[in-house]
């Protein structure tokens, strides 16, 4: 809650609203079908690696 309530102020127009699942199906879908998804990138932290905020171009 801490890093959320430091990083809110980078976003003035952010804004959480509950939608109950029913009003909201398509979305629920979506936000499964990802879940389920094979990603290429999987993060245990909340920040990138490294390497990745400095890509090597050959």
């Amino acid at each position: 809650m801490e890093e959320f309530c430091s990083n809110k102020t980078f976003f003035p127009n952010f804004k959480i609203r509950y939608i109950p699942r029913p009003q909201n199906t398509m979305a629920d879908k979506f936000a499964r079908g990802a879940r389920s998804s094979p990603s290429a990138m999987l993060y245990v932290d909340s920040l990138p690696p490294a390497w990745l905020s400095n890509p090597v171009v050959s």
